[in-house]
């Protein structure tokens, strides 16, 4: 069988083997009404998780190898006003932002060994939540937010200076930076994608679908985009002409959030349906479900390695699981148990 990328190179797609769906109504799986919207993340060097909590601070904990992580020490950082949204770590894993309802992003410098106070830098401008921010992927000082107030700013983590602003046509919730750092791609709740060149900070590409959109990604060559849909699909694009060159049946209610396994090999895909997939990324095929969480998955991420993968739902769990190379052979993955915030 030709490789999913090949057959992307010569125009060509596969259907999907289709299941019946029953999705939730929409105003029961639809992120982007729901009170708070959650964010996990491992540091790219470091050892470190972050997860955003329904509050004004969050909590990052150490992950060292062979110690469970039900045992990890965790501290809690606090600075913001008002719920936290979203948290990234830069592409160095030396420093952890974080968007909130209080319409400020804070810079946290993180020391993943010390104990003394913490620095932070405000980014202050927007005029309504910060509801999603995202690291420029080749340099660690550039950072990337997206607001309800319709504009995307780019800011320099050193100043708490911003550098470039676009006001787009609605209320931005999702915002991603291409692999290669050139491309920011912006989701907002009118189910619209604009696609903005860093350079310039001008919109490139802009497209407006008949269903409903959540969370995005590129793949790591840049190739392929991706979008989740309330109708339980992901749509994959080709990039640059974002045509539509596959529709994956992937889960029996909205699809909520992806990640891109930074490695290459696969994506994962949480939904309201509370399972998450995890997905051959050169077959487009669904390699293994996750089910340990009750409640609609609203994120996941991949460590920097591509060895775990974890996922949150609605509640105080976060599920990690250690995924290997030969994912496809064994009958069993091993699951290191869920990660509960205190």
């Amino acid at each position: 069988m030709k490789k999913w990328n090949e057959m992307l190179k010569e125009g060509h797609s596969w259907a999907s083997h289709k299941r019946e769906r029953q999705p939730l109504p929409r105003s029961s799986q639809n992120p982007k009404i729901s009170a708070h919207r959650f964010s996990i993340l491992s540091s790219p060097p470091a050892s470190l998780a972050a997860r955003e909590q329904a509050s004004a601070s969050f909590r990052f904990a150490r992950m060292e190898e062979a110690i469970p992580f039900k045992n990890l020490p965790s501290r809690e950082y606090q600075g913001h006003k008002k719920k936290v949204h979203s948290v990234a770590w830069n592409c160095t894993g030396t420093k952890l932002a974080s968007g909130s309802v209080d319409q400020t992003a804070r810079v946290w410098h993180i020391e993943p060994h010390g104990h003394g106070k913490v620095k932070d830098i405000e980014l202050k401008g927007h005029t309504d939540s910060v509801d999603q921010l995202c690291w420029d992927p080749k340099h660690a000082d550039l950072i990337a937010t997206a607001s309800g107030d319709k504009t995307v700013r780019l800011w320099d983590a050193r100043s708490g200076k911003c550098s470039q602003q676009a006001e787009l046509s609605g209320e931005n919730i999702n915002i991603t930076y291409k692999p290669d750092g050139t491309h920011v791609a912006v989701g907002n709740r009118d189910d619209e994608l604009t696609i903005l060149d860093v350079r310039k900070f001008k919109p490139i590409h802009k497209r407006k679908f008949n269903y409903e959109v959540n969370e995005i990604a590129w793949n790591m060559s840049g190739e392929m985009f991706f979008l989740t849909t309330g109708n339980g699909t992901v749509e994959v694009l080709a990039y640059p002409s974002l045509r539509p060159v596959d529709t994956l049946m992937a889960h029996t209610a909205g699809c909520y959030c992806i990640a891109i396994d930074p490695v290459g090999r696969y994506f994962a895909v949480g939904s309201a349906d509370s399972l998450v997939s995890l997905w051959d990324i050169s077959e487009m095929l669904c390699v293994r479900t996750f089910t340990k969480l009750e409640w609609p998955v609203r994120t996941i991420s991949f460590n920097h390695t591509g060895d775990y993968v974890a996922s949150a739902s609605e509640d105080l769990f976060i599920d990690i699981v250690c995924l290997s190379e030969t994912v496809h052979s064994l009958p069993e993955l091993q699951n290191l148990g869920f990660f509960k915030m205190k």
